[in-house]
């Protein structure tokens, strides 16, 4: 199993993204830019997900809880990702890179599913508007018939 890990952070022989950069532009702020760039999404997209679960696990009710957590799956696979990439102007660890992608891949499809039916399915709920209208239609009812009741006990 050592030996697997060890291979995702191998970086003998490979090129960083420095090395691409010197190779490919004369504006070493080009690279930093990008570094803060992902830096700055990474920890955007780490910090969204642990609050969508600190706001669910708190007991917050959520129309679609599987779906709400998949998001923030998704959005912290995208930070890692992110983080990644700005670790890789030093340390090119491309094969882990390659797995994050791919599990960032999955989880967008199986993302886009979830939210797919949760749309369908949140499209069908009825508005406040129509809910407020349906309570001041059975209150009313209910008032109506309550008076005929009280009425027909004065009757009787």
């Amino acid at each position: 199993m050592e030996g697997i890990f060890t291979h995702f952070f191998a970086a003998s022989g490979a090129a960083t993204w420095w090395d691409w950069h010197a190779a490919t532009s004369t504006e070493p702020w080009v690279g930093w830019v990008d570094i803060f760039s992902d830096l700055v999404i990474a920890i955007a997209c780490i910090i969204i997900p642990l609050m969508l679960v600190f706001y669910r696990v708190r007991g917050r009710a959520v129309p679609y809880p599987k779906t709400l957590m998949l998001f923030a799956l998704l959005l912290l696979a995208c930070g890692i990702g992110r983080g990644l990439g700005a670790i890789g102007y030093w340390l090119p660890a491309y094969q882990l890179m390659v797995l994050v992608n791919l599990a960032t891949a999955v989880l967008s499809a199986i993302t886009a599913v979830a939210v797919i039916y949760a749309t369908r399915n949140a499209l069908r709920l009825r508005s406040p508007a129509d809910l407020e209208q349906q309570v001041r239609q059975r209150t009313e009812q209910l008032r109506h018939a309550n008076r005929l009741t009280n009425d027909a006990n004065v009757l009787f």
